[in-house]
């Protein structure tokens, strides 16, 4: 009974092996697939407790910061002292908000000429 037992235990071993050696490329692009996957979650885990340090800083949810207020003046202030390797000029909520208040003098300085 054990020689068939180790016959058999070799027969699988052989058989694994084979396996691992044909298909030597899948598992390296599954690999390199699960590392990526990883990087991605690592980065939105980075980035939910970035979120939340901004939202805690600045008293606003990520809701009202993205769609209607945008960073202001003092909201970059506070988050400068917080983190002040960050370039908070460069994000799309700031340059959205600086383009609202030109837009906004533009139509002021319309109406004014309107009236005139």
């Amino acid at each position: 009974m054990e020689t068939k037992k180790s016959n058999m235990h070799g027969y699988n071993r052989k058989k694994l092996k084979w396996a691992i050696r044909n298909n030597f490329v899948f598992f390296v692009i599954a690999g390199i697939i699960c590392i990526i996957i990883g990087l991605i979650f690592g980065k939105g885990v980075f980035n939910y407790e970035r979120v939340k340090s901004v939202e805690s800083l600045l008293g606003k949810n990520v809701h009202t910061i993205h769609r209607r207020t945008g960073l202001t003046d003092a909201d970059v202030e506070k988050l400068r002292n917080e983190h002040p390797d960050f370039d908070w000029e460069g994000t799309w909520d700031r340059q959205r908000w600086q383009s609202g208040v030109e837009r906004q003098k533009e139509e002021r300085s319309q109406m004014k000429a309107r009236e005139k």
